[in-house]
């Protein structure tokens, strides 16, 4: 893939000027597989971490980390009949923080660079645009996946690459030698992304905070070998690689069992090998930046950077960083689960404890004497209902062991544990079982209580917001970089009217990009729609002149709740716009529009009066003074119309019409 970027971008693969010098090939793969061990070794803390929160949001919690070893090692039990089970309150806290983050719509739009019709035009085909690619690259199920892996982990990384593949099939080019089977397809090319875990990047340094202050970076990851020839066209001999991964564990619980749940751990992937992609920024010796791709034996291409993505048209990393929490001077984040770690195997803990006396006070424990009777069949069966014990004379009986109460202290403990991981994750009962909080009786306390949840998201909620509009950078610079043939851009309305635009790079002039508010809140649809109503009750949408509703308020209110077009409701007014607006951009090209007696005449002189009055007009007065007298012309047949429309004898020959 990174070959055809290269030849695309008239790039030299330095690996076929150098075929020869193998001297440089294994200096360069040295460089950079000492570069992946010493940053692999600097990050192997984190990483440790990593494994650790996993295996406790999956259930296998008797884990911890060993210093000595520097692995993830399970806890030992101290007697046969200890209880280890665990009771997980983990996953519940991130699922229930997953599913209020899967709410975003964080889909990016442009800002005009400045206030001209030009760049105004420009701002709404990219702004089109971003929308069409993040539909086509299934954004909502790659910003799931991101969401996991930034909850468990801490942090997850957007990868933005162009694909020459992809895109509309424009061509078919022969192969260079007969019989090699079909052409080869040509594509206008697209914009590809893809989301990785933080096992696989390594950045030169952990405490550098964002990708911005790294100089290099490294993306390694295990490729089977029949991939590396696809990709790269080179072959390679595959070998066992070890990948990280999470083995299923036997779930149990009881007496004596541990609780199951999954293991962390590597497992052995054949006829592979490990992929490093070594990213370099510009520098005096390279001012391209470089884009090294090895594995430990071959060099797969050597070369200067494929992507003109960083500001001011520079080159950069396609790489962008989501965080769950912000960890001040690391570029990695913080996961959630590292604050209720502790708390979980406090509450484990207890409920064990509380098991064991369960256990004994229903199994029972039996007293003798010694010698008094058999102890092996006392064992065996001496308990079983109904069994004849036999003892010594002489001797007192067996008898069961008299336990006392369990202490309130266990009761007391366990929901003060409870309230600690509310307090500590900001996940409260009413969002992750549906129930009410002891003492919270009053529909105020719970709305208070879920809006104190929405608030401890809002952070995360602004690194998946940040991060998509990065990603959306990303996504115009390359656009702009390889899109050099127009193409054509196609949307669908609300009225089902399909708009085709024409585009090509020199469109795409501003990458000034943000995000809706409606669009970055954590809020359900229903207190959305409770606070557009009430924005409804306040006046907030009526027009001050006449203190009636207006259709354009009506359809604002009907996106804004997450309707639609409910029920057809807003259908006309919708039409009725849209044609106003083509009357727009006919009549700015000197064509004169006549009225329809069906228009509603007022929406269109709102319509045409509010084109007017924008800086685009102005700028097309100065090139045809006309047409300032043309639009007077037109407004005025409206006027007409309405007045025909008001006539007595107009209303009677509808009144008529209707009644046929």
């Amino acid at each position: 893939m990174f070959e055809k970027i290269a030849g695309m971008l008239g790039l030299e693969n330095k690996q076929q000027d150098k075929k020869e010098d193998i001297e440089f090939k294994e200096n360069i793969i040295k460089f950079v597989v000492d570069e992946f061990d010493k940053r692999q070794k600097e990050r192997l803390p984190l990483e440790l971490q990593w494994r650790l929160n996993i295996a406790f949001y999956d259930g296998n919690q008797n884990q911890t980390i060993n210093d000595s070893t520097k692995n993830i090692e399970e806890i030992k039990k101290l007697y046969w009949w200890q209880e280890a089970e665990s009771f997980n309150q983990i996953a519940p806290i991130v699922e229930t923080r997953l599913a209020k983050l899967g709410r975003l719509r964080p889909i990016p739009k442009v800002r005009p660079a400045t206030d001209s019709k030009d760049d105004i035009s420009s701002s709404k085909i990219s702004s089109k645009l971003l929308e069409s690619t993040y539909y086509d690259q299934k954004m909502k199920e790659k910003q799931l996946s991101a969401n996991v892996w930034s909850e468990l982990t801490g942090t997850s990384i957007y990868k933005a690459m162009w694909n020459p593949q992809k895109g509309r099939l424009i061509g078919a080019m022969p192969r260079a030698m007969e019989g090699e089977g079909e052409p080869e397809k040509i594509h206008e090319g697209d914009v590809e992304t893809i989301i990785i875990s933080p096992f696989e990047i390594y950045p030169d340094s952990i405490w550098n905070e964002n990708i911005a202050d790294c100089k290099s970076l490294i993306h390694a990851k295990a490729y089977h070998k029949k991939d590396v020839k696809l990709n790269w066209g080179v072959d390679v001999e595959g070998k066992e690689v070890d990948v990280f991964t999470v083995k299923s564990d036997i779930a149990g619980g009881g007496l004596g069992y541990s609780g199951g749940g999954s293991k962390v751990g590597s497992q052995k992937k054949k006829d592979s090998v490990i992929v490093y992609e070594y990213w370099e920024l510009p520098t005096d010796k390279h001012p391209q930046g470089r884009l090294i791709i090895c594995t430990d034996d071959d060099l797969l291409f050597y070369g200067e950077l494929p992507y003109i993505c960083g500001e001011k048209d520079t080159y950069g990393f396609p790489f962008k960083a989501q965080k769950s929490i912000l960890k001040p001077g690391c570029f990695y984040g913080k996961s959630i689960i590292e604050r209720i770690i502790p708390l979980q195997r406090r509450y484990n803990s207890l409920k064990n404890r509380k098991a064991e006396y369960l256990n004994r006070a229903s199994i029972g424990q039996i007293m003798c004497e010694e010698g008094s009777t058999d102890l092996d069949y006392l064992e065996s069966d001496g308990a079983a209902p109904g069994a004849i014990i036999e003892y010594k004379r002489g001797f007192n009986p067996p008898r069961y062991m008299e336990f006392h109460s369990l202490p309130s202290t266990f009761e007391q403990e366990e929901q003060n544990v409870l309230q600690d991981f509310i307090r500590i994750s900001g996940v409260s009962e009413i969002s992750r079982d549906s129930s009410a909080p002891v003492g919270a009786n009053s529909g105020v306390a719970l709305q208070l209580l879920q809006e104190n949840d929405e608030t401890r998201l809002s952070l995360s909620a602004s690194y998946i917001t940040e991060s998509n509009i990065e990603v959306g950078k990303f996504w115009l610079r390359m656009y702009k970089q390889f899109a050099n043939a127009p193409r054509i851009l196609r949307s669908v309305g609300k009225d089902n009217d399909v708009e085709v635009a024409e585009w090509e790079s020199s469109t795409i002039t501003s990458d000034d990009l943000y995000v809706e508010a409606h669009s970055q809140t954590v809020e359900s649809t229903a207190q959305r729609r409770q606070m557009v109503f009430d924005l409804v009750n306040m006046g907030l949408f009526t027009d001050p002149t006449t203190g009636q509703l207006t259709k354009e308020g009506q359809i604002k209110i009907f996106e804004m709740i997450e309707l639609g077009n409910w029920e057809s409701f807003t259908e006309e007014s919708e039409l009725h716009q849209n044609r106003a607006e083509r009357e727009n951009k006919l009549m700015s090209q000197m064509q004169m529009m006549q009225p329809k007696n069906y228009d509603d005449d007022l929406l269109h002189i709102q319509k045409h009066n509010m084109f007017r009055l924008g800086a685009g007009y102005e700028e097309l007065l100065q090139q045809m003074p006309q047409l300032e007298q043309l639009f007077e012309m037109h407004i005025q047949l409206h006027f007409q119309s309405m007045q025909m429309k008001a006539s007595p004898m107009a209303q009677q020959t509808e009144g008529e019409n209707n009644e046929i």
